[in-house]
């Protein structure tokens, strides 16, 4: 298994922040649900779904075992 590259390490850190700030913004909107409007409880779920979904992508990059293509190696 090759090294990672910094791009690679960088999209792992992403997408755990990722999964963080779903999370984050998942409770926020549990413990908010009652009092919020509905557009306010929309946006948050909109967020988390959106940083979940980023979260999954970055992980993808991030953790990929990509093939060395430099010419004459």
């Amino acid at each position: 298994m090759k090294k990672k590259s910094i791009l690679q390490k960088v999209s792992v850190f992403l997408g755990i922040t990722s999964f963080i700030g779903a999370f984050v913004s998942l409770i926020w909107l549990l413990l908010t649900k009652e009092g919020g409007s509905q557009e306010y409880v929309a946006s948050m779920a909109a967020l988390s779904f959106v940083c979940f979904a980023g979260g999954v992508v970055f992980m993808t990059m991030g953790t990929a075992n990509l093939p060395n293509l430099t010419p004459g190696e």
